[in-house]
């Protein structure tokens, strides 16, 4: 069902990096079993997604049979919110450089306190689900805030990053190349997000998108590059400010943590996945997966199923 929350665009993360303050809605989508709501003490995955691709694309892939992941996860016996960050898909749209990785932060951290309480509107009703319990899932970028959440605000149970590593934009060739494409055009006040929509935003990886997938149905392909957005100046440029904060702080975080990785993703290299793990020193329980014959959107690898399987056997073991 669709959801809908009320946030404001502000920043109380530990990420310094500016943001404009003012109301906003962010949309996405429950997806659930029926029974899975009715448990005494549900529990739910909210997911982020990363640049480039909204939520729907990202977590609810269905121009191809088999690529959905949150369905997989419903019909596996989960529940699952994936939600568009501000600047992308159908949240509200705000001034590209008017966003930033740390306001993305706290408005995830919005979301999660509005998931406890029921205080959002699912399918129409003023009042959603209540979730007691909330891990917390990223996608490349969307690792980045979801890494901030966590160790600004502590409040989830389980944390999941997938095709993210602090280190790889040090390490990593195609990272740097893209940034090359995508930092002159914001130092230049960016392009609007569509034609009379909003300024201040940019393409990641336009004309490099082949560097993020591997072992892809040519099918998902085309609608991959269909699908392509342009994504928040304040958010691209604020990596800078958010890495170094992450590297930092990230053993502080308690919870369970599943780093999950393509086994042939170019875009993080295998050295930075190891020293991703030893960032979170904090936790007692630090998984590193890697799925076979996957690139970096290990959700449109024709070894998807083989991810989906893999995430939720270990949310499971983790009371998700």
């Amino acid at each position: 069902m669709p959801v809908s929350f009320a946030v404001r665009n502000v920043n109380r993360s530990m990420v310094p990096c500016s943001s404009d303050g003012r109301p906003y809605a962010v949309r996405g989508h429950l997806v659930a079993a029926r029974f899975q709501l009715a448990r005494p003490v549900p529990a739910v995955t909210l997911y982020v997604h990363a640049t480039v691709f909204d939520e729907a694309t990202t977590w609810r892939f269905s121009a191809v049979p088999g690529y959905d992941y949150a369905t997989g996860q419903a019909r596996a016996g989960h529940a699952s919110v994936t939600i568009d960050q501000l600047g992308y898909g159908s949240s509200d749209i705000p001034k590209g450089s008017d966003v930033c990785a740390g306001s993305q932060a706290d408005v995830v951290h919005q979301v999660i306190g509005e998931l406890r309480s029921g205080s959002y509107t699912a399918g129409g009703v003023a009042h959603g689900p209540v979730f007691a319990g909330v891990a917390l899932a990223g996608f490349s970028f969307g690792s980045i805030v979801d890494e901030i959440e966590a160790h600004s605000f502590s409040d989830i149970q389980a944390l999941v990053t997938t095709g993210w590593a602090d280190l790889a934009p040090f390490m990593s060739r195609p990272n740097a190349q893209a940034a090359l494409k995508f930092l002159p055009v914001c130092a230049q006040g960016g392009e609007p997000k569509w034609p009379g929509g909003p300024g201040g935003y940019a393409y990641a990886i336009k004309g490099r998108e082949r560097d993020y997938i591997f072992n892809v149905d040519p099918r998902v392909e085309r609608d991959l590059l269909a699908r392509e957005e342009r994504d928040p100046c304040g958010e691209l440029d604020s990596g800078a400010q958010a890495v170094p904060s992450n590297i930092a702080r990230l053993s502080t975080v308690k919870v369970p943590v599943l780093l999950v990785y393509g086994q042939d993703d170019q875009v993080i290299p295998l050295a930075s996945r190891v020293l991703q793990r030893s960032l979170y020193s904090g936790s007692r329980d630090v998984t590193l997966l890697e799925i076979p014959n996957a690139g970096h959107g290990v959700m449109w690898s024709r070894t998807a199923p083989i991810f989906r399987r893999d995430v939720s056997r270990w949310l499971r073991a983790r009371g998700f």
